[in-house]
């Protein structure tokens, strides 16, 4: 997905798996998003297939995004960033 797509599942506590496939934007946004440097389809693939198979990792990775979301991600974080700079 986009960065939108990723932030909003982020910001539900869903969590998001993605590749940073190269250097341009919409390679790499997504994981760059995220957090993760998983730069290879076979530890992606690891990453989703440890995810589907335990509920309670799952839950944990998507409330860790969720907080990364609000904390560096949000409208009010990134408006003050705006603010910083223009000022």
């Amino acid at each position: 997905g986009g960065g939108n797509t990723v932030i909003e599942a982020m910001g539900c506590a869903t969590p998001v798996i993605a590749l940073n496939a190269g250097p341009r934007h919409a390679q790499h946004i997504g994981a760059s998003l995220v957090g993760d440097d998983i730069t290879d389809i076979a530890t992606y693939w690891q990453r989703v297939d440890a995810l589907a198979s335990d509920s309670l990792a799952r839950r944990s990775a998507g409330q860790a995004q969720q907080r990364r979301a609000l904390n560096a991600l949000d409208y009010p974080v990134i408006a003050k960033a705006y603010e910083a700079a223009f000022t």
